[in-house]
């Protein structure tokens, strides 16, 4: 469990530091930035991050490693309560929060 807390620490760091970088970009240029959907890839084009929706219209984040398999994810629930989870590299979920 102290382990799945690091995780979600270090990626809600990782939040933070997007959402910055996002706000700043906006303050440049004061116009509304709308999209359904925002990916972060590498050189490669491999998806690393994605910024979107989940099949029930909530918005979710999910993180995936270098092979492009989901390990972390953040999302609301039909009654808008938050759950995060942590993946293992066979999609299995290893770790959840407020399932």
């Amino acid at each position: 469990m102290e382990r799945l807390q690091r995780q979600v620490r270090a990626l809600t760091v990782a939040l933070v530091v997007v959402t910055i970088a996002f706000a700043f970009a906006l303050s440049r240029n004061p116009e509304t930035l709308s999209v359904q959907r925002i990916q972060v890839t590498d050189a490669a084009g491999r998806i690393l991050i994605v910024l979107g929706q989940n099949p029930m219209g909530q918005p979710v984040l999910t993180f995936h490693d270098k092979e492009g398999r989901q390990r972390f994810g953040v999302s609301l629930n039909e009654d808008g309560s938050a759950v995060a989870a942590v993946f293992a590299a066979d999609g299995r979920i290893v770790a959840a929060l407020g399932r």
